[in-house]
């Protein structure tokens, strides 16, 4: 998490976050699983779900992460969220993640934990279900009778 963006949010958004719940629902949206960079400094922030809502509830001086947490569409950036934190320089990535195949620009579609214990996301075309099945441990049997 940057200080600059919570900063930037702060000064441009906070009296609104704090004055209505729409508006604070809709920062959750712009927070939850987005990255947001700032070119000039070449920062970065990012939050999980939870990390979004601890962060509308520091703002507003009141209640926990809870109070916040899918409290709407994650990953959903509204028209005012967006200019709003534009105009102090942040932007978002509002693309999906690339296959992690080198030399594919496939949007991601699967995500498996490989044998060598790296967790890959995947293109559909990249995807070793193989590879992916012999990873899975073998489910124990639970029957007493043998």
């Amino acid at each position: 998490m940057s200080n600059r963006f919570k900063a930037a949010v702060e000064k441009t958004l906070g009296d609104a976050i704090r004055k209505d719940d729409d508006i604070a629902r809709d920062m959750w949206c712009a927070l939850a699983n987005v990255d947001w960079y700032h070119p000039e400094s070449k920062e970065m922030a990012s939050y999980s779900f939870r990390a979004a809502g601890g962060l509308i509830a520091d703002i507003r001086g009141k209640g926990s992460y809870l109070d916040w947490y899918c409290s709407g569409p994650y990953a959903t950036v509204s028209e005012f969220i967006h200019r709003s934190l534009k105009k102090e320089g942040w932007i978002y990535d509002d693309k999906p993640s690339v296959c992690d195949e080198p030399g594919c620009l496939n949007y991601v579609s699967c995500g498996w934990p490989s044998i060598d214990g790296r967790y890959r996301t995947t293109c559909t075309d990249h995807y070793d279900r193989d590879q992916s099945r012999a990873y899975q441990p073998e489910a124990k049997n639970t029957n007493d009778n043998g």
